[in-house]
């Protein structure tokens, strides 16, 4: 009768520490820590330098230029794009790394934390590269769209005249066709533009080069999302588009919990479907219909997509449940609070990122590797969910701190 009860006592504590768990994860999930941008911290351009200078181009290729015995880095079918997401390669593929750079008796270069994010800044943005489009298909669309009309073959066009097919094809980048198509005159008579929908403008700027794949944006490079960011309320975005889904704005939403057209391509697609009724917008507010340059638009780009990098929330006790789980646990501790072997991560004021993260792993990893090669277990993987939790148990607070 005893053992009974002491059974029926232990299922209704366990049931209720279940259910105490489950309210936890529920809690933290509800509440997400506040998220915040990885981005604009980094430099493309500091970084495209530092991507060469570092040697990383020896082994890695951007859109095919560079080495090949280490895996491309700027595929357009890659989908590895936030900073989350670059850890968990970087993570995942060290042992690897370090193993080749020893046999080619490379030089194990340093990185500090602005140099990683300024290397993520320049993958993250090496990623952004338009899928090329259907030529012919691109061809057909320019003649039904009614582009031919005035984008024929003109072979002297006048400096008032609309640019020729050629004069098309020597500035089809992504930005520049961004551009293209905002700065783009109204059309004859207030006509109505043609729709172009899902991948129409990627095919037509196919046609445009002639199918020539796409390689990397150096405007987009160049680009600077803090400029973006100001481009954004000098040239009067702001007054009809909110980033923060503020009331009363003509246009939609562009914050972060908008998703923005897949690529850069079809952005200058939804730019041109909405052009008139934007110019109309603005007249009816007394704003002017602002132009941009190339690198303007390049800068505009940046932020808008940069607010979208942010990082992940996550739940601290599963971070924790990984941290001893993965093994970290066995040199850092089970909370992280430090070992003769490792030292404590956390409750030393500072905040953790994937930036961070990507440091950590670059300054101090090979000697991780060795240890864990030493001690006979296998270097952990890490999927893309468990860098938000962990980011969330090494910034909480351990036991005792407040």
């Amino acid at each position: 009768m005893t053992s009974k009860r002491q059974l029926v006592v232990s299922v209704v504590f366990a049931a209720a520490a279940l259910a105490l768990l489950g309210g936890v994860l529920w809690w933290e999930r509800a509440h997400p820590p506040a998220t915040w941008s990885a981005m604009p911290s980094g430099k493309p351009v500091r970084g495209a330098a530092l991507f060469k200078d570092k040697g990383c181009v020896r082994c890695h290729a951007i859109k095919g230029s560079g080495g090949n015995s280490a895996p491309e880095l700027g595929s357009d079918l890659d989908v590895r794009r936030t900073p989350s997401q670059l850890v968990v390669s970087m993570w995942n593929h060290a042992p690897r790394m370090w193993a080749q750079m020893k046999a080619k008796e490379i030089a194990y270069p340093k990185l500090g934390e602005q140099e990683v994010a300024d290397l993520f800044a320049y993958l993250y943005t090496a990623r952004c590269i338009d899928e090329t489009g259907d030529a012919e298909r691109g061809g057909r669309l320019f003649e039904l769209k009614g582009c031919n009309r005035c984008h024929g073959g003109r072979t002297v066009p006048t400096k008032e005249s609309p640019p020729s097919l050629d004069s098309l094809r020597s500035s089809a980048s992504p930005v520049a066709w961004a551009r293209a198509m905002w700065n783009h005159p109204p059309l004859p008579n207030d006509e109505e533009p043609p729709q172009f929908e899902a991948r129409d403008m990627n095919d037509v700027m196919a046609f445009a080069r002639k199918g020539q794949s796409i390689g990397l944006d150096w405007l987009l490079v160049a680009a600077d999302a803090d400029r973006g960011w100001k481009l954004y309320r000098e040239k009067a975005c702001v007054t009809c588009h909110s980033l923060r889904g503020e009331a009363g704005r003509v246009g939609p939403d562009l914050g972060p919990g908008r998703e923005l057209p897949a690529t850069i391509v079809q952005l200058a697609g939804s730019m041109w479907n909405h052009s008139l009724a934007m110019s109309r917008a603005m007249n009816a507010k007394g704003v002017k219909r602002p132009r941009f340059s190339d690198a303007e638009m390049a800068d505009l780009i940046a932020f808008l997509y940069s607010i979208r990098a942010s990082e992940p929330g996550g739940s601290a006790t599963l971070g924790e449940v990984t941290f001893d789980g993965r093994g970290c646990g066995s040199c850092h501790g089970p909370h992280g609070e430090g070992t003769e072997s490792a030292p404590g991560l956390r409750g030393k004021d500072r905040r953790y990122s994937s930036i961070s993260l990507g440091t950590a792993l670059w300054q101090h990893g090979p000697e991780m590797n060795k240890r864990v090669v030493e001690k006979g277990v296998k270097w952990p993987d890490l999927s893309e969910g468990d860098v938000g939790d962990l980011i969330a148990f090494l910034n909480s607070a351990p036991a005792g701190r407040s």
